[in-house]
């Protein structure tokens, strides 16, 4: 059940977006055929129908990263085994607040 805080919002934006206004919906049925009879791939995986070289083509342009990439320059997660001296080291802070 949603909170008390949670409808309100939810009711706020009903009544401030176009809901009336059906044109989205029609655009997104363009060049629709039919919906499959099924829900789920029976078999547990799909099977390629047709020219496979745009699909290894972006395949190929996936990068793979490890877990300890840099998110920023200068945030490469610490060495497992260097941090596992003194967990609780840490280094001082570049500028003292209380004192400069």
């Amino acid at each position: 059940m949603p909170s008390k805080f949670t409808i309100e919002l939810q009711n706020g934006l009903r009544k401030s977006l176009p809901f009336e206004d059906k044109r989205d919906f029609k655009e997104n049925k363009k060049g629709f055929i039919a919906a499959p009879d099924y829900k789920q791939i029976k078999a547990g995986r799909a099977k390629l129908v047709g020219d496979r070289k745009p699909y290894d083509q972006l395949k190929n342009m996936l990068v793979q990263f490890s877990m300890g990439f840099e998110i920023l320059p200068g945030t490469k997660p610490v060495e497992a085994a260097a941090s596992a001296k003194n967990p609780f080291k840490q280094e001082p802070p570049a500028v003292n607040t209380i004192t400069d």
